[in-house]
């Protein structure tokens, strides 16, 4: 799947949003994790894998995720 990331990453390398060729979007977020654990990264794609679970988090904001 080509996309304009390498435009975006330069545009700004912490946050950005680009339309793929495909037509789906692309959408990078950059957060402080501070106290974050390689585990818990590992826990949560391990255990936050789909939808339902994923709006248990945010439910207002969180509306799809796909892997």
């Amino acid at each position: 799947m080509q996309s304009y990331y390498d435009h975006a990453i330069k545009v700004d390398p912490k946050d950005g949003y680009w339309k793929c060729s495909d037509g789906k979007w692309e959408i990078m977020l950059h957060h402080e994790l501070n106290g974050v654990t390689v585990p818990m990264i590992d826990w949560w794609f391990d255990s936050i894998d789909t939808t339902e679970k994923y709006k248990l988090w945010d439910p207002e904001n969180h509306h799809k995720i796909t892997f």
